[in-house]
């Protein structure tokens, strides 16, 4: 197999949904969106004025009493209720009164409502209101009853509204009424009403005979036998003078009975029978209320309609939720079937869905809001916004030019732990190492993170460095003999284990010699003894034990200790087949199935890029919920699973990886007849990224596919090679770990053992057996 199918092969396999290849660096063009303009203050009030400039809808001021009707089944009852406004909060006490016309009827719902205490919340973005009843004192919660109404205010003056009352019962919404209210000069409408009503249902006058017909009157009866509403204002106003609203009721009931009288033909039977029920409309308290409700609640609802689209014609912002607020308020207040909500619920369907477009990043840039202080938190949210792809990156990369470098000083004059300072200094080495990694929108807010983040990093250092060198200079001063030199070695370990990145920094590489030196020194007192205990072994995992107990780092290269390390080669010799070829100590310690040489290689292998990698593992185990979620994996899953790789990082990855890829070319002779074919595809699609190299429009390029075969034994670790990249945060550290130059360099180094040896050699069945024990072994841990 060619190395560019190879590499091929390890970009599809570990860089799934992350790496970009060639084609998409080439295509992308640099289409950039210009950045928030930063200003004092706050980032979420800058993001929101930002989104198109408009100014939010003007509150009204609507304290004061109002007065009211509720058309119900069981009749029409007055409603009042009177209010105090305190910028977005409302309290006030609401009374329902007995029906009109009929004061047996106490109340439309289960009990009164009379002097109901309540508050709620007024609504600037959809100019409504809602008013909740406060349960009654000592009242069985499950039997306890209140009311709920919710405005929708006429919004050119904010003194008319269309009402729905609704009764609750252990928070449960009962029996319901829709009707009208308004307050001041508006209210006279309602008044006029109710008194009209109240005459219409005692009226009992007969009919009058005698006169003759008014024309006027024979034109509107014609008009209403031909289907006309009745009190429709074009035929209305005609033949009566004013409209039906503003009819005074004995005039009203006057025109019925001279219209049921004096209108009926004679001489046809069934014309006079459509005459006196036409005239009988005028005096029938139904049709009456019936029309009033229609007129009063279209009055509010015009005005309401032309409101909002006069709102959305100059720009107003719509976030999501107002956006489904507005669209649902006709409904919640009791308005379904109307023509012109019908109507206008096509533009307000655009509004919805052009909001929930923008409704991710609303919320993403108010959480930047909220947790502005946690540096954390503000760069998984990078992290999270791009895992996703339903966020406005250019607005989640100002918010963190407004607050990293901030919430960084926050979080240092916090920082008190190993952890933390380990957490400081793997992000400030991440930064330096690639300015791409700055998750804010310049460069300077993480140069001034990174300064923060230094300074403290060296001051805890300072204090830990101190500490161990007081705690060696203790072991120390007591290490005698080969005893003394394994405490000394394993001091050196643990400081190694658990500082990371943080031992290449001053405090500590100050006290290193000292430490060489003492170290050193008994070692070559203890060469005869150390010498001696090598002998007096001969499998080479012993030996290795033996070494890595006395020995660290690059101890074996003193020419005091020349003696043994010629034990050490002559104990390994015959068991050390890949001796002088490159990467020859890491395969024959697989070969002998050498776990405690393995594990110090892995530590070796690993040690440039083992901070880089809990720096980015920790990210994505703090964005695990969300990486479960969106694969559909348990709770816990990824994120334990990305711990434990990170803590058990090992170059056997890229040997047996290497091995199983390069199989069928070097060594199909091997393949056996039960052989697995495996299919590798990689898609690479033309990207536009903006300046932060976040991605604005793709377009589908091409599939790459490449089908290799295994031998039965080894498909199951060759497909959970391609499974161990399922997402893109995990395939991210994948490919930096991959990509590390001595990982880089153990790959072509198994390229080349696998030209020399052939595949039926007892060395590599026994290496094979070797990769199979070690990542047993892994998976134990």
């Amino acid at each position: 197999m060619s190395y560019r199918v190879a590499a091929l092969f390890f970009a599809a396999v570990f860089c799934a949904g992350g790496c970009g290849g060639e084609a998409e660096n080439e295509a992308a063009t640099g289409e950039k969106s210009a950045p928030i303009k930063r200003k004092t203050g706050s980032f979420f009030e800058d993001y929101n004025a930002s989104l198109q400039g408009a100014k939010p809808a003007k509150p009204l001021q609507i304290s004061g009493s109002w007065e009211g009707v509720l058309f119900c089944p069981s009749g029409v009852y007055p409603i009042s209720i009177d209010l105090d406004q305190t910028e977005l909060s409302v309290e006030g006490v609401a009374t329902i009164d007995s029906a009109i016309g009929d004061e047996r009827r106490t109340t439309p719902f289960y009990v009164d409502h009379r002097e109901r205490k309540g508050a709620g919340e007024y609504s600037p973005g959809v100019q409504s209101f809602t008013f909740r009843s406060e349960p009654e004192t000592g009242a069985d919660p499950r039997r306890e009853r209140g009311i709920f109404i919710e405005f929708l205010l006429a919004p050119s003056k904010g003194d008319l509204a269309i009402v729905n009352v609704a009764e609750t019962s252990a928070a449960r919404s009962q029996r319901q009424c829709g009707g009208i209210a308004a307050r001041n000069e508006a209210v006279k409408k309602i008044r006029t009403y109710k008194e009209n009503s109240a005459l219409i249902r005692a009226d009992r006058r007969p009919v009058t005979q005698g006169k003759k017909c008014p024309p006027k009157y024979r034109k509107w009866i014609e008009q209403i036998s031909a289907g006309a509403n009745a009190f429709d204002a074009q035929i209305f106003e005609p033949a009566f003078g004013e409209p039906f609203r503003d009819m005074n009721a004995e005039n009203l009931l006057s025109a019925s009975a001279l219209i049921s009288g004096s209108c009926a033909e004679t001489d046809d039977h069934t014309k006079n029978i459509e005459v006196l029920r036409i005239g009988a409309t005028l005096r029938n308290y139904k049709e009456y209320d019936a029309a009033n409700q229609s007129y009063l609640k279209d009055s509010a609802l015009d005005d309401w309609i032309s409101w909002v689209g006069g709102e959305i014609e100059r720009g107003v912002y719509y976030d999501y939720s107002t956006a489904v607020a507005v669209r649902a308020a006709p409904a919640r207040t009791g308005i379904r079937e109307n023509p012109k909500v019908s109507e206008f619920d096509k533009r307000l369907a655009a509004l919805v869905e052009k909001a929930k477009k923008s409704k991710s990043t609303d919320n993403l840039a108010q959480r930047i809001e909220d947790q502005k202080e946690n540096f954390k938190t503000l760069v998984n949210m990078r992290l999270e916004a791009q895992s996703r792809g339903d966020i406005d990156m250019n607005v989640v990369a100002t918010g963190l030019d407004y607050y990293l470098a901030d919430a960084a000083q926050s979080f240092a004059d916090k920082a008190d732990t190993v952890q933390d300072a380990v957490y400081m200094h793997s992000w400030t080495t991440q930064f330096e190492a690639s300015s791409a990694s700055c998750p804010a929108a310049t460069q300077s807010a993480c140069q001034k993170a990174a300064s923060v983040f230094t300074r403290k990093t060296k001051e805890l250092a300072a204090i830990y460095a101190k500490s161990e060198v007081q705690a060696f200079q203790d072991i120390s001063k007591k290490a005698r003999g080969t005893d003394g030199l394994a405490e000394l070695v394993a001091f050196e370990n643990r400081l190694a284990q658990n500082y990371a990145g943080l031992l290449n920094l001053a405090p500590f590489q100050n006290s290193q010699k000292q430490r060489d030196k003492a170290r050193r020194a008994l070692q070559k007192k203890n060469v005869r003894a150390i010498r001696a205990e090598i002998e007096s072994v001969n499998m080479a995992p012993a030996i290795r034990a033996i070494e890595t107990k006395y020995f660290v780092g690059d101890d074996l290269g003193a020419p005091a200790l020349r003696q043994v390390v010629a034990a050490i080669d002559k104990g390994i010799a015959g068991t050390s087949p890949f001796t002088g070829i490159a990467g020859g100590d890491y395969f024959n310690a697989l070969y002998n199935q050498d776990f405690a040489t393995l594990r110090a290689l892995d530590r070796d292998y690993v040690s440039g890029i083992r901070p880089l990698m809990s720096f980015g593992a920790q990210q994505v185990i703090e964005l695990g919920p969300l990486i479960n979620a969106l694969s559909g994996q348990k709770a816990g899953r990824v994120e334990s699973d990305i711990a434990h790789w990170v803590q058990n990082l090992s170059a056997l990855y890229a040997v047996f990886g290497t091995y199983l890829v390069e199989y069928q070319d070097v060594y199909e002779k091997c393949l056996k007849p039960g052989a697995a074919t495996i299919e590798i595809s990689r898609r690479t699609d033309y990207v536009t990224t903006d300046g932060f190299g976040n991605e604005i429009s793709r377009r589908e390029g091409w599939t790459d596919r490449d089908y290799y075969r295994v031998n039965p034994e080894f498909s199951g670790h060759f497909n959970t090679l391609f499974g161990a990249a399922t997402g893109t945060a995990q395939a991210r550290l994948l490919d930096l770990f991959l990509n590390d130059a001595k990982m880089s360099r153990l790959r072509h180094d198994t390229q080349r053992l696998m030209s020399k040896y052939d595949c039926t050699s007892p060395e590599i069945k026994q290496l094979e057996e070797g990769f199979l024990a070690y990542d047993r072994e892994l998976k134990r841990r």
